[in-house]
């Protein structure tokens, strides 16, 4: 009974942005089971800088807040639950080219087309854009019937999309409207019956239905649409001694409705999908330091709208992005692995997988650039093949002082085009991290003191076909980064502080999984501190 809450700042150097943020937890010592969150955000930030220049119109603002309420009587729980977030987002200006030339260009160089000084203002190309939720919860507790939970949401996005340029019209140049207008909203509904007769048994059944509608103003990226989609799933839990086994069936059924202006006539083209899909799962602990996790399953995913009939430029991305009417539901088969040992001093964990894909979407350039009314910009087209992705997650982490551990984490994987013996396009490379921890002992004034120093390694993308894209893949990089926290106390008031430096090092790099590295480097050393203030008041309650 009584409030708490927390107020948490942040500034970075690089960007010299700012975040502040708060939220307050309350529960009134006048009604009984009741208790609500209320949570607030703000940030701003300016043009990020790359080691040796600085990105032009790459900041941001964001608000957003949120409020969630729960009542529990007996066996009955209510939550509410509503939130909005607000973003304006600058796209980096060097990623929209006006002529096929100067693209080409770009791509060669090492320096964007056009950088600028330090700005906090957000010019064109830019996105706005909201994104609001409301979500109810029900939780029946059913006694020996056991219990059942209805859950209902609805999400509401809207983006506005302002290109680079303005009409050449002076009166529509005025009115400052957005290129594109996105909407889509998105209701959801779940039914679940959970019950678990004995230790050993637990049951679960339920159903999910989805309506969504997507709705655009402007020029064309993708058509207006309805997705409906009903599911009904059962999963079974065993427990017996040192064994887990766990089974899931679930079965789908899409529907997607397009709408689309083609060849002067209004057209609706219905997509239909229905599938089922499959999990097994065992775990086995052999005792305290060994546990073993196995799973096999199947599972599918039905095109999405854009992958159908994308057409055109993808705002954020500065890339157009075509659509094929004619791919197929994927299908996966899945194997994964998990051995974790652990002791007092000792944590190993190795997790392989592999798994065959059928009918796989992906992106993939086409090797020539398009140019457009609104500039010149990379292609890439969705296309379907069959597929195998295989690799393994590692870590370990040692204790090899009472105050200092040391943590390694890697990630591997592996993906080839099975038509063409090729490796897939933009596949993530391999990652390497090595963490040394320093738990220091307590102060008169500073407590929980905390030292990391991390070492992050990615590796170049050598397996990528360099032909098929528009530059060669970007070079192996090292990432040297910094963490310190503190707890400090001023009378009984506790103040969390933290100071952490990322690319501490300063280098220059370019990240295979961001597109934007055909136009620039990435950003370079980050100086974020952070300030944490927790309260709280409780209430009498005699």
């Amino acid at each position: 009974k009584g409030f708490s809450g927390e107020v948490n700042l942040v500034g970075m150097s690089n960007g010299r942005q700012g975040i502040a943020s708060s939220f307050i937890d309350f529960s009134p010592q006048k009604i009984k089971g009741l208790s609500a969150r209320l949570q607030g955000t703000f940030k701003q930030g300016g043009n990020f800088k790359t080691p040796h220049y600085y990105l032009k119109n790459t900041s941001i603002k964001e608000y957003n807040y949120s409020a969630d309420a729960q009542y529990h009587h007996k066996r009955f729980r209510l939550q509410l639950y509503y939130s909005q977030f607000n973003t304006q987002i600058g796209i980096l200006s060097a990623s929209h080219i006006g002529n096929l030339t100067d693209l080409r260009r770009a791509i060669a160089s090492d320096l964007p087309l056009e950088t600028s000084g330090f700005s906090y203002d957000i010019e064109r190309p830019y996105q706005q854009i909201e994104h609001e939720l409301f979500k109810a919860k029900v939780d029946v507790d059913l006694k020996s019937f056991g219990k059942l939970i209805l859950t209902y949401a609805r999400q509401y996005n809207i983006r506005q999309e302002f290109d680079k340029h303005k009409p050449l019209n002076d009166s529509l140049a005025a009115l400052n409207r957005p290129a594109l207008q996105l909407e889509i909203t998105t209701h959801t509904a779940d039914v679940v019956w959970e019950k678990s007769p004995s230790k050993s048994w637990k049951h679960s059944v339920g159903i999910n239905g989805l309506h969504q509608a997507n709705t655009y103003t402007g020029r064309f990226f993708i058509p207006n649409f309805y997705n409906n989609g009903l599911g009904a799933f059962l999963i079974e839990q065993w427990n017996h001694n040192k064994w887990t086994l766990e089974g899931g069936l679930r079965y789908d059924i899409r529907d997607l409705r397009v709408f689309l202006y083609e060849n002067k006539d209004w057209k609706t083209i219905e997509h239909s999908y229905s599938q089922a899909s499959i999990s097994i799962v065992s775990r086995y602990n052999l005792n305290e330091n060994w546990n073993f996790t196995l799973q096999i399953g199947s599972a599918w995913r039905p095109p999405q709208a854009s992958e159908l009939y994308s057409n055109g430029l993808h705002h954020g991305a500065s890339a157009i992005e075509n659509g094929n009417r004619n791919l197929r539901e994927e299908r996966s088969y899945s194997t994964i692995g998990n051995v974790h040992y652990s002791n007092e001093k000792l944590q190993l964990e190795i997790s392989p997988y592999l798994n065959y894909m059928m009918d796989y979407i992906f992106l993939s350039p086409t090797g020539e650039p398009t140019l457009t009314i609104r500039g010149a910009f990379p292609t890439f087209h969705y296309q379907q093949t069959n597929a195998v992705f295989k690799g393994v997650d590692l870590s370990a982490s040692a204790q090899i002082h009472k105050q200092i551990l040391l943590r390694w984490k890697s990630a591997l994987v592996r993906a080839n085009d099975i038509t063409t013996n090729e490796f897939l396009y933009g596949i993530p490379t391999d990652r390497h991290e090595l963490k040394a921890e320093y738990q220091a002992k307590d102060k008169s004034h500073f407590k929980e003191n905390y030292i990391a120093i991390s070492g992050e390694y990615i590796n170049k993308q050598w397996r990528a076909n360099d032909v098929q894209d528009y530059m060669p893949t970007p070079k192996a990089y090292f990432l040297l980064n910094l963490d310190f926290t503190t707890t400090a106390f001023i009378g009984k008031q506790r103040i969390n502080m933290g100071i952490s430096v990322n690319n501490l090092l300063n280098q220059s790099y370019r990240d295979y999984m961001n597109r934007f590295r055909y136009y620039s480097d990435e950003m370079g050393r980050n100086i974020a501190l952070r300030i944490n203030i927790p309260f709280h008041s409780i209430e009498n309650q005699s």
